[in-house]
């Protein structure tokens, strides 16, 4: 799932943690697992601070009622081939 993620700047590298946030070439690479485990750590900081902070807790509230794209949606891909 990771290689369906297209996060440039960045190159995306597997199985290289030494790698992680260095560069090559001038471009900064991400070790899939390493940036895994950050969004993960990312992700359980900010539910920490949304159960204990009112004012975010609003916030987070107005965003996923927002008729922007607050919420989650799904979509589907077609891709089409040639044959």
């Amino acid at each position: 799932m990771i290689h369906s993620l297209n996060p440039q700047p960045f190159m995306i590298v597997c199985h290289n943690s030494r790698m992680h946030l260095c560069e090559a070439s001038g471009v900064r690479m991400l070790n899939a697992e390493d940036f895994y485990a950050d969004l993960v750590s990312a992700s359980r900081a900010y539910f920490v601070a949304l159960y204990a902070d009112v004012h975010l807790q609003s916030r987070f509230a107005q965003r996923i009622a927002a008729s922007d794209g607050g919420k989650p949606t799904t979509a589907s891909v077609v891709e089409a081939t040639h044959l």
